[in-house]
């Protein structure tokens, strides 16, 4: 009798055991749809924002082009040239989740030579990294809407100064955007911008925790975006 009470309290325990497993099996699989379906979201939502960015990105290129037309057809010529070529390197990075951040400043440099183009001697521009710095890998496109910002509010004038800059810093990677601005000019207008929520989204979803981007008024008439990522992966050299 002893014996078939055991026998019965064992076979409890193990239909017990086994209805624990699994519900903590479907609630696991619940939990990872849910993750699932939060990623998806999340990626939808910087699927839209690159696609926002990116047009803007063009329209200015090709504004500057249009504006040598009519009074240096050459020029005109290499810029639509130029225009391909970073076009197309452009559409080769966006493949891919991180770059190195060296090809990243080839393709802001291109950018502003484009937008030089455009304002000729009113602009004035300068990219600069440390060796190590550009080893680095980023996600695409990630400093386009800082430079875009820093051209469009730098120069408004038709007179400016832009300054990109990379350095390590503690074992992170630390990016700068400076630019002139009017005297009366708050960068924390800019804060809700298509082009800063999406370099906050892509930091968000491709960068280690502790990345962030933010801006200063570093001294009179000049305003400057600071990107900190926090150390990890690097391109082979």
């Amino acid at each position: 009798m002893v014996g078939t009470i055991w026998q019965i309290e064992a076979f409890i325990a193990i239909v017990a055991t086994t209805g624990l497993l699994i519900a903590a099996g479907a609630e696991s699989q619940v939990r990872e749809k849910v993750l699932q379906a939060e990623a998806s979201v999340r990626k939808a939502e910087l699927e839209r924002l690159k696609a926002q960015v990116n047009p803007h990105f063009l329209f200015n290129c090709l504004t500057a082009i249009h504006s040598l037309i009519r009074t240096d057809s050459r020029a005109a010529e290499e810029g639509l040239t130029s225009l391909s070529s970073l076009l197309r390197r452009s559409l080769d990075v966006a493949k891919h989740p991180l770059i190195p951040l060296g090809e990243e400043l080839e393709i802001i440099r291109e950018g502003l030579r484009l937008q030089k183009m455009r304002f000729e001697e009113g602009l004035e521009w300068s990219v600069e990294a440390e060796k190590e710095a550009e080893f680095f890998r980023v996600p695409p496109m990630l400093l386009q809407p800082l430079v875009e910002n820093a051209v469009k509010h730098g120069v408004s004038d038709g007179f400016g100064r832009v300054e990109v800059s990379a350095r390590i810093t503690e074992g992170a990677l630390v990016l700068r955007v400076g630019n002139t601005a009017p005297p009366d000019c708050d960068p924390t207008q800019w804060v809700e911008s298509v082009g800063l929520t999406a370099v906050r989204a892509r930091i968000a979803e491709a960068c280690p925790p502790g990345s962030e981007v933010e801006f200063t008024l570093a001294r009179k008439e000049w305003i400057e975006a600071f990107v900190r990522i926090t150390p990890m992966v690097r391109a082979n050299k």
